[in-house]
């Protein structure tokens, strides 16, 4: 890490001084380099410019730019000091100041100084440009739009601010508008990096994946070895089911930025996905990770004997970045409503930046609602502490939006992780695993985790039902071919899976498999050809596309019998068929990524679907398509089962857990 020495502050100038642009070349070069996130370069260029003009009021309002991004707001706030000293009425440099307090938490003063800067010059480009970042950073998109429109109104020819813009438009949902900004950046600067690599987010997230792969590499071609755009593809290629590819980009990223915890943690991910990484090599895939990015950091509390909590309500705080339409905002509505409201008060930490009607019901449920998407790690993890919490909950584990970095801060005296993750953390500072007995038998998993894994009696966790879920669907007249069916992430067909699941077909050439796609050519041509190798038709492949709640639950409507993913299984979308009356096959595994399914499915009273090996699946499949489709009567008796199950007893879920928390609390 760089550092600032404060000996080359020199002496304080007069105004002709500040204003004087001695080395404007220079300037714009650190400026670009900032942009480009080589802050390394930029602190050597700027400290050089400070060696011969001590006074240049710039250069320290972007060096201060600098250590605030590389994670420093407390010296970025003395930096900015020095700089205000010599240039106080700068809209951009008092902007630039309110960043830094907003990423050491303290929002209300950057917000009056904000306000303050805009007075000086309200039509001015660069106020308007810096209001705009400030506005990103504190996750406030509208008022972000509208300043960095403005800016482009004052000053069109920037292509940078036409790249900033269509990025908080991609953000906001605004597809259409934020390609045509991306387009005009690269009109005005075809070679603009940032303005490939935003072009190839957009058709990733559009559904348009050839063309992202071919906007990430071109932006590669100009920026070689960039580690972000590495990560990007890398995320491309896990959309597309290329799980070797993908973990070999996130690799390569690694290599060229090893401190980079995001990267780290989608390969951890990556690694679930494909069926050539054993269980081992995973545990310490986590424990690198943790190793690398989270053991040396600071933490606010020690884990010292905690007190009895003598009849008082024990603060507990959930973290996560899904609390709206996700399986997390499910799960996380079970935790709001049946944890013992008489011994928790619960608070919800959102590291999200888009809300729903599911984010609507769980606030109407929480009083106590913190966003800490804006706040760095360090100042997420002092708001926890100063909001006292006792127990601190992760619902993320290493997917994305996870802020982990801060549970290793321990801001909490008692940290535990849940659901949303089928594994370990790898942190030292997430004492316990909430887990069960069936996905984690005992003494087959527990040297998979850094947590000491707390077994529930059934299920480890509980969701609610879709909010718009259908009734039993009638199944229509005349014939019809039997249909299996996987409507998980696409990402989870590993080729075992279709390597077994073609085995299934062609025993059954009448039949037919329904996957979910992402609605992109790209994808189905790869999806045919990984299928096709095994000797499967075109046609016994029927592809629907990722679309809204109720039409995802109509597709249950047309299939006969679900396949779970190996090794990565279904979780909530196993709940979500059988609450439609769908039966699932699922594949035992040995770790807790590969037995989601068995623990729904025993829990269930469905003990027939769980097989113990890819031969036995293709015959049991191939038997049940031999004795005909799903019935109406069936469907009903299999959502029956799942309500009289603990799978929906929210209410026994409920008072288990807490009682396991509060034994865990008064644990020495």
């Amino acid at each position: 890490m760089f550092a600032v020495r404060t000996s080359l502050r020199g002496e304080r100038a007069g105004p002709a001084d500040s204003l004087r642009m001695r080395n404007p070349e220079e300037i714009r070069t650190a400026r670009e380099l900032i942009r480009d996130g080589k802050l390394d370069e930029a602190s050597t260029l700027l400290r050089r410019c400070l060696e011969r003009d001590a006074a240049n009021a710039e250069v320290w309002l972007l060096m201060a730019q600098v250590v605030r991004l590389a994670g420093d707001p407390k010296m970025a706030l003395e930096l900015i000091g020095t700089a205000l000293s010599r240039q106080a009425r700068r809209a951009e440099f008092l902007i630039e100041k309110a960043m830094i307090l907003a990423a050491l938490g303290r929002v209300a003063e950057a917000r009056a100084i904000c306000e303050r800067g805009l007075d000086f010059d309200k039509l001015n480009f660069e106020s308007h440009a810096a209001l705009g970042r400030y506005h990103i950073s504190l996750g406030q998109l509208d008022p972000a739009v509208r300043h960095l429109r403005a800016a482009i109104k004052l000053r069109p020819g920037i292509a940078e601010t036409h790249s900033l813009l269509g990025h908080v438009l991609m953000d906001v949902g605004n597809w259409a508008d934020a390609e045509a900004s991306l387009q005009a950046c690269l009109k005005l600067e075809p070679n603009h990096v940032r303005g490939l690599w935003g072009l190839g987010n957009l058709y990733r997230q559009r559904a348009r994946t050839g063309e992202a792969i071919e906007s990430y590499h071109r932006a590669l071609a100009l920026k070689p070895n960039e580690p972000s755009l590495l990560s990007n593809l890398g995320n491309t290629w896990l959309d597309l089911g290329e799980h070797e590819q993908a973990i070999a980009c996130y690799a390569q990223a690694l290599r060229q930025n090893p401190n980079s915890s995001v990267t780290h943690s989608n390969l951890i991910v990556a690694l679930h996905y494909a069926s050539v990484v054993d269980r081992n090599q995973i545990a310490a895939a986590h424990r690198e990770w943790a190793s690398r990015h989270a053991r040396n950091l600071p933490r606010l509390r020690q884990r010292a004997q905690r007190p009895p909590s003598d009849g008082r309500k024990l603060r507990l705080g959930l973290v996560s970045a899904d609390f709206r339409q996700h399986p997390v905002g499910r799960v996380a509505e079970v935790l709001c409503r049946y944890l013992d409201s008489a011994r928790f008060d619960l608070l919800i930490y959102d590291n999200g930046t888009r809300a729903d009607q599911t984010t609507a019901t769980l606030q109407s449920l929480i009083s106590n609602w913190r966003k800490i998407a804006h706040l760095s790690d360090d100042a997420a993890a002092k708001l926890i502490f100063d909001d006292g919490i006792d127990i601190l909950a992760d619902l993320s584990g290493h997917t994305g939006g996870h802020r982990l970095l801060v549970f290793a801060r321990q801001p909490a005296p008692l940290q535990i992780t849940l659901f949303a993750y089928p594994n370990t953390t790898g942190l030292e500072t997430m004492q316990y695993r909430i887990t069960d007995l069936d996905s984690d038998p005992p003494g087959v998993t527990d040297a998979l985790y850094t947590e000491t894994l707390v077994r529930l009696s059934k299920i480890a966790w509980a969701c609610m039902p879709p909010s718009d879920a259908p009734s039993i669907p009638t199944p229509a007249t005349g014939e019809a071919p039997f249909i299996f069916g996987c409507l998980n992430n696409p990402s989870k067909i590993s080729a075992a899976c279709a390597q077994v699941w073609s085995e299934i077909l062609k025993a059954r050439p009448d039949s037919r498999l329904m996957l979910l796609v992402r609605n992109d050519p790209e994808h189905e041509r790869r999806l045919l050809a990984k299928f096709g190798k095994f000797g499967v038709r075109p046609e016994q492949l029927r592809f629907v596309p990722q679309t809204s709640q109720s039409g995802y639950l109509g597709y249950h409507y047309s299939i006969d019998l679900m396949l779970d993913p190996f090794p990565y299984n279904g979780g909530v979308t196993t709940w979500d068929a059988l609450w439609m009356g769908v039966p699932v096959l699922t594949l035992a595994g040995d770790s807790y990524v590969s037995r989601q399914g068995i623990s729904l499915l025993k829990n269930a009273g469905l003990n027939e679907f769980v097989v113990a090996s890819g031969r036995e699946l293709v015959e049991r499949a191939v038997t049940m398509a031999g004795a005909g489709r799903l019935t109406e009567r069936r469907r009903q008796e299999i959502r029956g089962r799942l309500q009289h199950s603990a799978l929906m007893d929210y209410a026994s879920y409920g008072n288990e857990l807490s009682q396991v928390l509060l034994k865990l609390w008064e644990a020495p």
